[in-house]
């Protein structure tokens, strides 16, 4: 498999997006950019990766700066891998509105498995495409903060970046649905 992909500096640190033919594959947020590249190998072990990072600022710019109806011609295209409970998941995450949360249990009784919150929550640290299925916007039962791939800073940033962005962060009118089957 080939994947090429694009790193950039963004508000929330160093964000890697990665695609295949078929679409975006990998969405991360990270520090250090080594880092990121490591995720993405520990997804895709056997891919080739080239990295374009020109190549793919048409696909990073509007994750970092926030989307416009103008910036989106289309829907955009996920190339996603994950087990059939994972995909149930990740495409209820995109009916998450922006600016709106859930917690996980809430999520997993959106699902029809409300005793299973804590596979919904596994499911939301193997999310592959972070910002476009937005598990950033699950929380804890508590109301509170808590587990992110990423890391709980970098939650918070996105969160308060999405209550303040005048620009509409990426909603599920965007991504298609067939993606997930």
């Amino acid at each position: 498999m080939n994947i090429l992909f694009g790193i950039t500096k963004s508000p929330f640190g160093w964000i890697i997006a990665a695609e295949t033919p078929q679409g975006i594959c990998f969405v991360g947020l990270g520090k250090v950019k080594r880092f990121l590249v490591n995720e993405l190998l520990n997804n895709f072990p056997s891919a080739l990766l080239t990295q374009n990072d020109k190549k793919l600022e048409s696909t990073i710019l509007p994750l970092t700066e926030g989307f416009s109806e103008r910036s989106l011609k289309q829907r955009i295209p996920l190339d996603l891998k994950g087990t059939p409970f994972q995909k149930t998941v990740w495409r209820s995450l995109i009916d998450i509105p922006p600016k709106t949360t859930l917690t996980y249990s809430e999520l997993a009784a959106k699902i029809g498995t409300p005793r299973a919150y804590r596979a919904v929550g596994s499911a939301c640290g193997k999310n592959p495409i972070s910002l476009i299925i937005p598990c950033h916007r699950v929380l804890g039962s508590s109301g509170q903060l808590s587990g992110y791939r990423w890391g709980l800073n970098t939650k918070r940033s996105i969160l308060d970046w999405e209550k303040t962005s005048s620009k509409l962060p990426l909603n599920s009118s965007w991504v298609s649905y067939n993606d997930f089957s």
